[in-house]
């Protein structure tokens, strides 16, 4: 039987705001303030993937990865993160529902520019075989957050671009991520 094509999945990207960067004064027009917390942000958050039911969702700032991989996990998605360097308690992860898809590989970027970091996974049909047909590359990145260093973002993104294109190898790519950038 032909594989499924890959535009034929949905995609789903979201940065979903690490708890470790919320605070309110960051925030002032959230009310009530408790909407902030985890234990109210992190059901919304799942309750919102599992209402869209996307095929694959790259996310971004995650640092509930325990949380977010088993409540996920029991809706159906498999997924993988990887940690920002530097000291940095978030991340960006990749899941993609089982039922549908399953990973044939991944790999991890680190841009060493600011604890940039990407996550680069190859998903296949899970009814396949292995011999990676209908397979496609999911590529999710969140780029340095200050307006004033444009150049250091461009350098970021160039960086996940080319590991993601040679990581593709031709094959299809849906390139994710925050990228912190002006219209």
């Amino acid at each position: 039987a032909p594989h499924p094509s890959p535009s034929s999945y949905s995609v789903m990207c979201w940065n979903m705001l690490a708890q470790c960067y919320t605070r309110s004064e960051y925030f002032p027009s959230v009310s009530p303030k408790s909407a902030l917390k985890w234990k109210h942000r992190g059901p919304a958050i799942v309750a919102e993937v599992q209402r869209l039911a996307p095929d694959v969702v790259a996310l971004q700032e995650v640092d509930n990865w325990d949380f977010m991989s088993s409540e996920l996990g029991s809706a159906g998605y498999d997924g993988v993160r990887k940690g920002k360097t530097g000291g940095k308690k978030d991340g960006v992860a990749v899941l993609w529902k089982r039922a549908l898809l399953r990973l044939a590989e991944s790999e991890e970027v680190e841009t060493d520019i600011k604890g940039g970091v990407g996550l680069l996974v190859r998903l296949e049909p899970a009814s396949a075989a292995s011999d990676g047909g209908g397979s496609f590359v999911v590529a999710t990145t969140h780029l340095f957050w200050n307006p004033q260093l444009e150049v250091l973002k461009l350098r970021q993104a160039e960086l996940c671009l080319r590991r993601a294109a040679a990581f593709a190898r031709g094959g299809p790519l849906v390139f994710c991520g925050d990228l912190n950038s002006m219209p």
